[in-house]
């Protein structure tokens, strides 16, 4: 499908009475009987209750268009999702973005790209006192390393 289209999936309901299902907004077939099947579609930016922005945000966190690679130290922006890093001419730090602009289940992935951590390790680190799992900082010192991490609202932790 073209971007910007929606993409359709069939999606079952239990068999409830009409009175029911119209109670959340769902148009039900004529003559009362019950729905067999319903086709959902989910809600797009053109739908006009997202911006382009809150829409990429809130349901597209997952895709490739929010992978950032870095070569050079960095500080993340709370809209970082994957992160690659090339370690293959020098050792990188990450900071991690603040916890005043990120909320509770922010999650990130960390790679070494460049498959030299092994010598140019990739440092992870916060900048406001927050800790990753009771560390200040975090190191990847194995090559090809990659590391999940989130927030629980009151530190970082590795999964």
């Amino acid at each position: 499908m073209g971007r910007g289209s929606r993409s359709r999936f069939k999606y079952y309901l239990p068999e409830i009475p009409v009175e029911q299902f119209e109670t959340f907004g769902i148009t039900m077939p004529a003559a009362g009987h019950y729905a067999e099947k319903y086709e959902y579609v989910p809600p797009t930016a053109a739908d006009g209750l997202l911006t382009e922005a809150e829409f990429e945000d809130k349901y597209k966190v997952d895709e490739a268009s929010k992978l950032r690679s870095y070569s050079t130290d960095i500080t993340l922006a709370p809209t970082e999702h994957f992160v690659g890093v090339d370690t293959s001419t020098a050792a990188v730090t990450i900071t991690l973005p603040t916890a005043a602009s990120i909320s509770s289940g922010k999650q990130l992935v960390i790679k070494d790209e460049g498959g030299s951590a092994g010598i140019n390790n990739v440092i992870i680190r916060t900048s406001d006192g927050a800790l990753i799992d009771g560390q200040g900082s975090v190191k990847l010192q194995s090559n090809y390393a990659a590391v999940n991490l989130y927030y629980n609202g009151s530190g970082w932790h590795i999964y």
